[in-house]
């Protein structure tokens, strides 16, 4: 089903600025256009409830995404000594890109770094899933996932990640209390 009006729309959006509209109002404005199929794999897929997500868009985005989680997983294990193959159960998608992102994001010594790099990654192949089916389905599931991950990175900032500092650190130090010596 085409969502022409629907798409055209949707404002642009990008991972380094402010959304201009919420997840909410997204939903809600495509509540009452989309049809109750695509509205409910719209719901699936940001839920991740990939058990439920039938579209072809759907089942090629989980297949990226849980390819990258397993290369990541496999990266994090060999740097702590595991055998990376028992990281994750393995998703067969062979692409380059899924190697070379991640490769490329753990070449960066800043956290914040690579998930840019792994978030930029994604952001391509959402971009690339929407160019199959402009103003149809793939066009609006990409635009979701990307409004969710443009708010992600709009809501990190130096004070919020110090309050998440302090919080790890004091959940660590509570969990393994410091004897006086």
């Amino acid at each position: 089903m085409k969502y022409t009006y629907l798409a055209a729309s949707l404002p642009t959006l990008s991972m380094d600025t402010m959304p201009p509209l919420t997840e909410d109002r997204f939903l809600l404005q495509c509540e009452g256009v989309m049809s109750e199929n695509d509205y409910a794999e719209m719901q699936h897929i940001l839920h991740q409830r990939r058990d439920r997500c039938l579209s072809s868009f759907s089942r090629q985005w989980c297949g990226f995404e849980s390819a990258l989680r397993h290369y990541i997983a496999e990266v994090r294990a060999g740097r702590l000594g595991l055998d990376p193959r028992t990281a994750v159960p393995y998703h067969d998608v062979s692409e380059a890109l899924v190697k070379k992102t991640v490769l490329d994001a753990f070449a960066k010594s800043n956290p914040r770094e690579r998930e840019w790099t792994l978030d930029s990654a994604r952001w391509y192949v959402l971009t690339e899933l929407a160019r199959e089916d402009p103003f149809g389905l793939n066009t609006i599931l990409a635009y979701a996932l990307k409004l969710r991950m443009a708010h992600r990175w709009a809501a990190m900032n130096a004070e919020k990640g110090a309050i998440n500092l302090k919080r790890h650190v004091d959940t660590i130090l509570d969990s393994q209390p410091v004897e006086a010596t």
